[in-house]
C-alpha cells in the first residue's frame, strides 16, 4: 500500500507542477503581445490605412506628408543635439590639454625642487 500511495503522490506533485510551468508560460505580457492588441491602437492602425486617407496634389497621401514634416523637425532636432555634442567634446579636450598641462607643470616643478 505504501508504494500506491507514494505514486498517486508522486503523480500529483508532477501534474501541479507540470500545471504551474504551462500557467507562467502562457501568460501574456505587455511585451509579447499586449500591447499589440490594445483597442486605441487597432483603431489607430484602420483609420490611417483605411480608404480615408487623404492625398495632397502631388498624390501622395496627407499621413506621407505629416511624416516628412515631423521627420523634417526630427532632423532639426538631431542636427541641434550633434552640433552640442561637437561643442562639448571640444569643452573637453580643452579641459583635458590644460589638466596635461598642469600636469607636466607639477612633474617639472618637482624635478626642479630635487636637483
Amino acid at each position: 500500500m505504501p508504494s500506491s500511495s507514494f505514486t498517486l503522490v508522486m503523480w500529483t506533485s508532477i501534474c501541479w507542477v507540470l500545471a504551474c510551468v504551462l500557467m507562467v508560460n502562457s501568460q501574456m505580457t505587455f511585451s509579447d503581445g499586449w500591447g499589440k492588441r490594445s483597442v486605441m491602437l487597432k483603431e489607430v492602425h484602420h483609420r490611417s490605412a483605411g480608404p480615408e486617407a487623404t492625398f495632397t496634389e502631388n498624390g501622395e497621401s496627407q499621413i506621407e506628408a505629416d511624416k516628412a514634416i515631423v521627420n523634417a523637425a526630427l532632423d532639426v532636432c538631431h542636427t541641434a543635439y550633434s552640433q552640442s555634442l561637437v561643442q562639448l567634446h571640444q569643452q573637453i579636450m580643452t579641459m583635458y590639454e590644460s589638466y596635461q598641462k598642469c600636469q607636466d607643470r607639477a612633474v617639472l616643478s618637482r624635478s626642479n625642487l630635487r636637483n
